[in-house]
């Protein structure tokens, strides 16, 4: 049984969470456009090379600039883009109770934790995802989710496919990625980093399919917990004043 430990926290809207994440996804999108064009612009390079004894003098040059340079790039953008998506989830999480979700599968934090644990980051990670959508949907007349499919006698909805979607291209996107790296440390010739390059390029544009139906999917979260908050009508009572005075000692 989970700790139901979150439960009686009032609603706290997640929109300017949901915002910034879905301008970082977007600048992710964005650098990742960025890199398909580098990499396009360097495989008609490499292939106009010619001899592949020039290929190290090449690497020194244009692919340190370009290639590395975006992928760099890239690199920090994402960092930022996963520290606001999981603080948003964090947020999301914590909101089901409020919108009136009962006997949830797990907490916030390991709402947000199960990302960094191998293997149960393939799955569980969905699931919560899913577990949001379905307890953030407005569904009228009073009822509610409880974490079991069970949405107050309204039949189970399954997996959005939007939900679905978004998280095939992120673990193909992830495969995709971790191949392109290989086959660039591998890379010791023209044709090498030629295919290497090919390999990132199909990586990237995995990775803006899964970006974008990323926003996709949080907008709508947002946008669904905010209307079923206004929906269920609670009005809960602001936190009582902080006390900052100093205990007198006797």
């Amino acid at each position: 049984m989970m700790n139901q430990s979150f439960n009686q926290k009032p609603y706290a809207s997640g929109r300017v969470r949901a915002l910034l994440t879905i301008v970082l996804l977007g600048a992710c999108a964005a650098c990742g456009a960025l890199s398909l064009i580098v990499n396009a612009v360097l495989i008609g390079m490499l292939r106009n090379a010619g001899d592949q004894s020039t290929v190290y003098e090449f690497g020194e040059s244009v692919t340190e600039l370009l290639y590395v340079g975006v992928a760099l790039l890239q690199v920090l953008v994402f960092i930022a883009t996963a520290a606001a998506f999981l603080m948003w989830m964090h947020r999301a999480y914590r909101n089901l109770p409020a919108l009136g979700a009962r006997r949830l599968d797990t907490t916030p934090g390991w709402a947000v934790g199960y990302f960094f644990i191998p293997f149960a980051n393939l799955v569980k990670p969905f699931q919560v995802v899913r577990e949001i959508w379905h307890g953030s949907t407005p569904r009228g007349g009073g009822s509610s989710f409880d974490g079991r499919d069970n949405f107050g006698g309204f039949p189970s909805s399954g997996t959005p496919a939007l939900i679905g979607w978004w998280w095939a291209f992120w673990i193909i996107a992830n495969v995709a990625g971790r191949a392109s790296s290989r086959a660039t440390d591998m890379a010791a010739t023209i044709g090498g980093m030629v295919l290497a390059s090919w390999a990132t390029i199909a990586s990237d544009a995995l990775f803006i399919v899964a970006a974008l139906l990323a926003i996709l999917v949080l907008k709508r979260i947002d946008d669904m917990q905010e209307a079923k908050f206004r929906e269920s009508g609670t009005q809960w009572p602001p936190p009582p004043p902080e006390s900052f005075e100093t205990p007198r000692v006797v």
